[in-house]
């Protein structure tokens, strides 16, 4: 039998000591987000708070922001609910919806990719680059703006 996901209370926190083995999954009810699923992550630099984190190099359990455009989807831990000190723990977003930070213009409902900018979501053309799709943008708003915060659905990087 399969057990059950394991609820977390305070996903916002962050610590020098270990909050949960790395790796650990956690579900999350956000009052406005509903239904998450939380990866434990360690930085090995500091991120902050709705930046898209990828595992370091060579590493299944440090992370650090996305570096670049179109990173591989496989490679994205997830989305930083908080901001991680380096050396610290967190939580990351890595299914459900969650808050990222534009890189550029976005438009309503585009699909979204790391950009350029460290951290940062896009809205890069798809074709022929599928295996890079980390979202849709679901915000109110019909576009934003670089460095707003967007509210995606995170396609389940698990």
């Amino acid at each position: 039998m399969i057990s059950s996901i394991v609820y977390l209370s305070s996903p916002s926190e962050t610590s020098t000591e270990q909050l949960a083995p790395v790796g650990t999954l956690r579900a999350f009810v956000h009052p406005d987000l509903g239904y998450q699923l939380l990866r434990s992550v360690k930085a090995t630099t500091a991120v902050t708070a709705n930046e898209v984190v990828q595992y370091d190099s060579g590493s299944a359990e440090s992370v650090v922001k996305s570096s670049g455009a179109k990173q591989k989807a496989c490679m994205i831990a997830g989305l930083a609910v908080s901001s991680i000190a380096a050396g610290s723990y967190g939580w990351v977003v890595c299914y459900g919806q969650a808050y990222a930070l534009a890189h550029s213009t976005i438009g309503a409902g585009s699909t979204l990719m790391t950009s350029a900018t460290a951290g940062r979501v896009n809205d890069e053309t798809v074709g022929g680059a599928e295996h890079t799709v980390i979202g849709i943008q679901i915000s109110d708003a019909s576009a934003a703006s670089a460095g707003d915060k967007i509210t995606i659905r995170v396609t389940s990087i698990l």
